[in-house]
């Protein structure tokens, strides 16, 4: 990425809003904790035997943070209890994903064909829970990406969450040349990634420097996802709010 004040003024941009959301979940009972609390669980429980409680437990972290998300409204998940997330998260508990865990821009980049089945996985499994719903029996479109990239989100912090806030202001990022190979992507895809990726790393001395004093209880770090994830959703969510206020007068 060119080093031209367009794209320095973007990150002072970016960083800023990276900065109000952390301060945001600095707040007491913050709805913004709720990835906290489900991504330490996810962290700690790759590191023990698992028992039904366990599971348990992990279902309930991962059914409040979504629904902390607004994942929930208009959704089959709505009809069902929080036990409908455990075939999916023996999915993505299973030892091969294991590097995907708080994986690096590098990471993630090396193993998008690793991430991609992971997504097609999760994918798979919701698509088989919601048609057992008599009133989701026929429906064709796919598990929207949004839930899926949630919870890689919540339970790995290996892709940022593509809500319409966050594919707002990946879509609103203005290049000067105009090719498809240069036009920011805002699906999930190995193309958005990797622009992503490519942005963090022109600023990864900053950011890295930021990072280092985001931790859950001190001791787990933030995954480089994540930052990416709060600084693009922020901008979305200011950029959305300005619109409603400029309609308003």
């Amino acid at each position: 990425m060119a080093n031209t004040n367009n794209q320095i003024d973007r990150y002072t941009a970016f960083k800023n809003a990276l900065i109000t959301f952390y301060n945001n979940c600095k707040e007491e009972n913050s709805r913004y904790k709720s990835w906290e609390h489900c991504y330490e669980q996810f962290y700690l429980a790759r590191k023990k035997r698992l028992n039904n409680k366990d599971y348990d437990a992990l279902c309930l972290h991962l059914a409040f943070y979504l629904a902390s998300w607004g994942m929930l409204r208009n959704s089959f998940l709505l009809q069902r209890d929080y036990k409908i997330h455990n075939d999916v998260i023996k999915i993505i508990l299973k030892n091969k994903y294991d590097c995907l865990l708080g994986a690096s821009c590098k990471q993630v980049v090396e193993n998008w064909a690793l991430l991609k089945d992971l997504k097609e996985e999760i994918r798979e499994s919701y698509d088989t829970l919601r048609k057992k719903l008599p009133e989701y029996a026929d429906v064709s479109h796919k598990i929207s990406d949004v839930l899926v990239t949630k919870v890689l989100m919540g339970t790995l912090g290996c892709a940022p969450a593509y809500d319409r806030f966050f594919k707002k202001a990946v879509k609103g990022t203005k290049r000067k040349k105009k090719t498809d190979e240069e036009k920011p992507s805002n699906t999930f895809s190995e193309k958005s990634i990797k622009q992503l990726c490519d942005f963090y790393n022109t600023h990864s001395k900053d950011l890295e420097a930021i990072r280092k004093e985001m931790k859950i209880n001190h001791k787990i770090k933030y995954p480089q996802m994540k930052l990416i994830d709060m600084g693009f959703w922020q901008l979305g969510f200011e950029a959305e709010a300005k619109r409603k206020r400029k309609k308003s007068k």
